[in-house]
């Protein structure tokens, strides 16, 4: 390992965000929108992505009678997210999805109720970068 590296998955260098004029805050639209082309990256058999803007969570539904996955975030994290710099933000995406494969692997049983989905916290994914 060299020196002292901290720059993990859940961590980055401050000195890469920038704070004030610089940054170009993106519509709320928008940022869901990434969001949710993260998680079809991340679940490609997905018969159906839902995006529940109310509960902050986009609901990823298999074949009928398997377990769905639900990917939550805060409303506070959504809001951290639109006010970040581009590279920051592709880099939570990138994070976004490397938890939600490693989750999916690790806890997913299709036959497991259906009527109680996988519950993946995004929050630490969309905001490792953004801190």
């Amino acid at each position: 390992m060299e020196g002292n590296k901290s720059n993990t998955h859940w961590s980055v260098s401050r000195a890469d965000i920038q704070h004030g004029d610089e940054t170009r805050v993106i519509k709320t639209a928008a940022a869901l929108g990434e969001i949710e082309r993260a998680v079809h990256e991340a679940f490609p058999a997905a018969s159906e992505i839902a995006t529940r803007v109310e509960l902050c969570d986009f609901l990823v539904k298999f074949v009928a009678g398997q377990k769905t996955v639900s990917v939550r975030f805060s409303s506070d994290t959504l809001e951290a997210y639109r006010r970040c710099q581009e590279a920051s933000r592709l880099q939570a995406l990138k994070t976004l999805r490397l938890v939600c494969n490693f989750v999916f692997a690790r806890e997913y049983a299709p036959d497991d109720d259906p009527a109680n989905p996988l519950v993946i916290d995004a929050k630490m994914a969309l905001s490792n970068t953004l801190t």
